[in-house]
Parts: C-alpha cells; structure tokens; sequence
C-alpha cells in the first residue's frame, strides 16, 4: 500500500509563484498546503505536518537543514514524525528573469518534482579501516605546527623536508628528515617512499641532531598531510580520500586541513562506484594492445592495465564516471549514476515540461556542489536559468558522455548543456561533446 504524501510549498516571501495543482499531481501527493514563509512564521505548519502520518515533501532546498532538525524535535517530543524529504524548485525554476513566462516556470517546477520521485539508485559500500596512522611531509615549521593540531587524535611522523631547527622533542609525534620520492594508496593503506631519510635523535643535551643517513626507506600510513607546497603527489589531488594538500604558507589552511584530518580514524564506508565487466573489455586481447580509453581519461589513475582487460582500485575511484563515459562496450558502468537513472529522470523531466508547455526544454547537467552554488547565486542575484532550462545535477558531470547526451536528445530537448566546474572536467567531456 502506497503512504499518504503531504506536499509543502512556500513563496518565500511572496518572491516566487507556482500552480499548487500541478505540483501535486507531480509529486503524487494527497494533498498540497502553500504558505509564504515556511522558515519563520509559519515553521508550525511544518512541524504539524511531520507529526502526521503522511510522508512529507517540503518544496524547499535552501533550509533543508532546519526542517531536518525541526523533524528530530518533532520525533523527540511526540515518539514520531513522519518521513521528510526536501526539493529546491526556487533557485533552480521559481526565481527567474522579470520577463520569464510562468507556464514555462511552473513546467519546470512540476519536472523537477516528477523526476525526485524517482527511487535512487542503490550502490554497494564497502568498509574502509583507518587506524589513524598519519605521515606530515613539509617544511620543518609547518609540519611540526601540523603535528601539534593533529596529535590528539592521530599517530604522527613528521618527515621533514629542509634543514629547520626542531627545538624541543615530543613525545606526542616522531620526526625524521627526507625526500619523499614516491607514493600511492588511499585512506587506510597510502604507502611512501623516501630517500635520504634520517629520524631525529630525541636524547642528549643542547641542539637536537638526525641519525644514520638510509639511502631510501618506505612506509606505510592510513593519512597524509602534504605540506610540500610543490605539486600534489596524486593527480585530481581532492578526490583522493585521506589525502590532504595545502600550500603552506596560505593563512588557514593547517587549521583547516586539521579539523578534516582528525576525523579520518576509525571504521568508513565507501561507496563502490562502478561496475567491470572483464569478459566485455578490449583492453588487450593475446597481447595485442586495443582500447586505452578509460586509462587515458581517470582522472585519479584508479585505472590500470591488467592482462587483457584493465582493472580498476575501488579505494582510489573517485566516481566521476568518465571511464563509463568513453568505454566502448560498456564495461565499465555506473552504480552511484546508472545510465538508466540518468535517462529516465531526463526523459520524466522531458515529458511533464511538454505536458504544461508543448514546447521542447533544454537541458543543462551540473555538479550539485559547485554547479548547485552557482545556479543559488544566479538566482539570488541575476535572472536565475532560463524559463526552459531544466537542469540536472550530478555528482561529476564528467560522468556524461555521447550516450547520455543522445539519449537527452531522443527524449526531446532541444539543447543539451553541460555546465564544467573547471577546466579539466571541461577536458574530459570535450571528446564526448565532439563525437556527440
């Protein structure tokens, strides 16, 4: 038996229109309350609404956060609160340019709801251990000021890279001086190696010295700090897990790095992104090299040859998707962005904006952090998207390709867009662009 749903809408203070009935059969509620200010004088609305027994729909991203508490003190008062889930439909289609048609606007407003009720994709997880083991390459000054913010939780070597005076020993952390030369790994398992690598001599009297010069060593940590200031040790340094690079002399950024570093111990759960199916990739085959499409555009390197197919390290995988993107064969797919997830969304949007328009929308794929921020502040404080731009966010929009942009095209969109956080994502899709 299907729950009874409950949508809430809001104005937001007399700032944005929409047509209550339309997106109630969108979101294939029983029943639709509209207010004006949701967040602040009528925040009672909501609390009644989650103290029923409907599941509740509040058509409202930027306080998502609030009714998120607003819920747990609902279930704490009253031992109940009925299911929430939350949908931005202001930035994204109700806050528009002056001229903007509102049949378009209220279309796109209803497309958005229909394709959030969608079941998500389910992708397996698989459990990361960290012990906390924390290895801090840098200068000498830097790293020890690191040490010092991270100790409490972590078990620090600082391995330092010049010739800077260490003026009291520590018990909280061990020091030694050397280059690192190489690394690789994820959180929980990095391994490094050095050359030229001395460890402090805690004991004496007066200035503190290093000892015996090893030509080169390797170790092995579950974080590392990476205080060089030269080049990242990691391609697409930000989607390696544990992994954390700051230019040194950049104010706040050890303090910063410190407050994410010290939570990276325990027991974690990665989302495995992608799915191989060996038998279908033309990696190789008796030798003979063939397709190198996926090596030659992950961003992380979590791709490497293996024989006759390739293989990829689920603890590196970022899940941006651009292997999945360019294979050929499909090999390689998605479990967080399935391609039938991807195209069903983009097809229920398609075919509720043509339902209240007659037209064709356009579309435009972006990332939900970046892309998200900069479609707010467009909204706030320019014309927001056009009235027949529909967009679609998306973890990594390198994950779209010639399959997903046809696909958009065969359910009807007159335009397809894809709106890049940078220019190596850019780099990626611009093939998948070309052959499209």
């Amino acid at each position: 038996m299907t729950a009874q749903k409950t949508l809430l809408l809001c104005t937001c203070d007399k700032t944005q229109s929409f047509d209550p009935e339309k997106l109630r059969t969108a979101a294939a509620a029983d029943q639709v309350i509209a207010v004006d200010q949701l967040c602040g004088k009528e925040l009672a609305t909501a609390a009644e609404s989650l103290g029923g027994t409907s599941d509740v729909l509040i058509a409202c991203g930027q306080q998502a956060a609030l009714f998120e508490r607003l819920s747990e003190d609902v279930e704490a008062e009253f031992q109940h609160s009925a299911p929430l889930n939350t949908i931005d439909i202001r930035d994204r289609a109700g806050w528009s340019a002056p001229n903007a048609d509102p049949k378009r606007l209220n279309a796109k407003q209803a497309a958005l709801i229909a394709a959030a009720q969608l079941p998500p994709p389910m992708a397996p997880v698989k459990t990361i251990q960290s012990g906390g083991v924390c290895c801090i390459v840098g200068p000498t000054e830097q790293a020890i000021r690191m040490a010092e913010l991270v100790q409490d939780e972590l078990g620090v070597t600082c391995v330092v890279s010049d010739k800077g005076l260490v003026q009291l020993p520590s018990a909280g952390y061990d020091v030694a001086r050397g280059q690192l030369t190489a690394a690789q790994g994820a959180l929980g398992n990095f391994q490094l190696e050095f050359s030229q690598l001395q460890s402090l001599n805690p004991a004496g009297r007066g200035a503190l010295g290093y000892g015996e010069v090893k030509a080169s060593a390797r170790s092995e940590c579950d974080v590392f700090i990476d205080l060089r200031g030269a080049e990242p040790a990691f391609p697409s340094h930000q989607k390696r897990n544990g992994y954390f690079w700051a230019d040194p002399t950049k104010t706040g950024e050890l303090e910063r790095i410190a407050l994410t570093a010290r939570e990276r111990v325990g027991e974690f759960e990665k989302t495995v992104y992608f799915n191989l199916e060996t038998s279908l990739c033309a990696h190789s085959r008796a030798n003979k090299p063939g397709c190198t499409r996926c090596l030659d555009v992950c961003p992380t390197e979590a791709i490497f040859s293996f024989g006759d197919h390739v293989q990829i390290d689920s603890d590196i995988c970022a899940g941006c998707g651009s292997c999945a993107a360019v294979c050929p064969t499909s090999a390689v797919t998605m479990n967080e962005t399935p391609f039938e997830a991807i195209t069903k969304a983009v097809d229920v949007m398609a075919k509720v904006y043509r339902e209240h328009t007659n037209e064709s929308p356009r579309l435009v794929f972006h990332t939900r952090d970046a892309g998200g921020d900069a479609i707010a502040q467009l909204a706030r404080y320019g014309d927001g998207l056009a009235d027949d731009l529909i967009p679609l966010g998306l973890e990594h929009v390198d994950r779209i390709g010639h399959a997903e942009i046809l696909a958009a095209l065969g359910a009807g969109y007159a335009e397809v867009l894809i709106l890049a956080d940078n220019e190596e994502d850019r780099q990626a899709v611009a093939s998948e662009v070309e052959l499209t």
